[in-house]
């Protein structure tokens, strides 16, 4: 059978033979700190493997116990049906998880989350005692885990981190679940999904791409927070997200994600920005976002009606509102993608009813008409022909019932021939994992959500105001 590889996410793998009969995996980081680990399946070879490998992290597999402090790695472990082993969970009030909240509950799953600092108590964690502590690489992570306040010496070699956070496209962060299935003995599970995942992704790129370059919106994917503008560098995920989405992306190159956006830049890209993504609270309303920075009401895609945030599925959190966006979209960024082409490109999805996003309600405000209008109707007058992309202002109505929702799957059916997906199944004996790490700092603490540090700012306060 065919060994799991890793194709997007920032490591590569390759196989070797520990002994004469264990084989091995290596996965080694293309960027950043390396960290180590090697899986065995017997005794024997995990004893030789502490020999051969000194510095690394040696883990028997499959395990049966975990603990998680992360929603990216809670989202692999309840994608692959495994949530039953985790054993401990830092912030149980933001979990949108059906599934895994009936767990926690039915289990009695300790919840590790100290408000008092903000993070997770990794004492608490270690009395869990598990197999392996999942910690993902940001705020009250790996780092902290293995630091003098976390977990006791004895049980740094259970430490696997789940690095998903430094991965530049949405595809390699949803890879690092087939790491995750090594671990809990569901490889062939995780590989299948991912390449569902996958073919879904790029059919509905395929459907984006057929947008002509000039009828590509310029949209933005950022935060507010003091007033200051905090947005998805132009080498984000989030960014990536949304040029596979047809979008054009408008943040500088020159910005670096987790700063405040100079004031020169934020005028010019409020200005620009036809289709605006509010990243962390839910906040609903325009003018709920414009309460949170004046400099809003300036701004374009708040005069035309063409603003949005990942809100639509959440759970309260108790003062706050915890968002699937942070979770369960790690491993739907099939989802996220359609969602963003229902936005900037309402006319390829007609009649979808989006998953994770939601427009914002239009302002009470008379913030003046639609910068974009007289542009296009001069266009529409000068071309009669044109159709799709564009700078669009329409509302995709998510509760019109008048037609049946059309997939993009299915509208990519009609486009290609067909579509081949194999399923491969994959079996390994013992795997070295060598994973990467960059030192962000979470943004979002809350979550825990490395994937919000990823997007937008890596600014603590923020993180203690929404733990989302």
């Amino acid at each position: 059978a065919s060994k799991p590889t890793l194709d997007y996410a920032g490591a590569t793998i390759t196989y070797h033979t520990l002994g004469n009969t264990e084989e091995i995996a290596r996965i080694v980081s293309t960027t950043g700190e390396l960290y180590e680990y090697v899986l065995t399946k017997c005794d024997s070879a995990t004893s030789q493997a502490k020999t051969d490998y000194p510095s690394a992290t040696v883990v028997k597999v499959p395990v049966m116990s975990v603990t998680a402090h992360s929603a990216p790695t809670l989202s692999f472990l309840d994608e692959l049906d495994v949530e039953h082993m985790i054993v401990a969970y830092s912030g149980h009030n933001n979990v949108v998880s059906t599934e895994v909240r009936s767990n926690f509950t039915a289990n009695s799953v300790p919840d590790t989350y100290d408000s008092s600092s903000y993070s997770t108590n990794w004492t608490a964690m270690a009395a869990a005692d598990p197999e392996v502590h999942f910690a993902g690489n940001g705020w009250g992570g790996y780092s902290a885990a293995i630091g003098v306040s976390g977990l006791p010496a004895d049980q740094h070699d259970r430490v696997v981190m789940i690095d998903e956070v430094t991965e530049k496209t949405p595809l390699g962060r949803a890879e690092w679940i087939k790491v995750v299935g090594l671990i809990t003995g569901k490889e062939e599970r995780a590989d299948q999904t991912f390449k569902a995942i996958k073919s879904s992704y790029e059919q509905a790129k395929l459907i984006a791409n057929s947008v002509l370059a000039g009828d590509k919106p310029k949209t933005v994917h950022a935060s507010f927070f003091s007033g200051s503008m905090y947005a998805a560098a132009s080498d984000s995920y989030m960014a990536e997200l949304l040029r596979d989405a047809g979008g054009d992306y408008i943040v500088p190159d020159t910005y670096t994600q987790g700063s405040a956006m100079p004031l020169s830049d934020l005028e010019t890209i409020l200005a620009d920005a036809e289709v605006y993504f509010n990243s962390g609270t839910r906040v609903v309303t325009v003018d709920a976002l414009i309460g949170s920075a004046d400099i809003l009401k300036t701004a374009s895609a708040a005069k035309c009606d063409n603003m949005y945030e990942w809100a639509k599925r959440y759970v309260d959190a108790g003062g706050y509102d915890a968002l699937d966006f942070f979770e369960g979209a790690i491993v739907k960024p099939h989802l996220s993608l359609q969602d963003a082409i229902a936005a900037l490109h309402p006319d390829l999805m007609t009649n979808y009813e989006t998953y994770f996003t939601t427009r914002l309600t239009t302002s009470s405000q008379d913030l003046g008409g639609c910068p974009f209008d007289a542009e296009e109707n001069e266009n529409e007058e000068s071309s009669s022909t044109s159709s799709g992309g564009g700078k669009k202002k329409k509302k995709n109505d998510d509760n019109d019932d008048d037609e049946p929702m059309v997939s993009p799957s299915a509208q990519v059916a009609a486009m290609a021939e067909d579509t081949i997906i194999t399923l491969v199944v994959c079996l390994s004996v013992g795997v070295l994992l060598i994973g990467a790490a960059a030192g962000a700092i979470g943004y979002y603490r809350g979550r825990r959500t490395q994937a919000q540090a990823a997007e937008t700012s890596s600014f603590k306060n923020i993180a203690v105001a929404q733990r989302t």
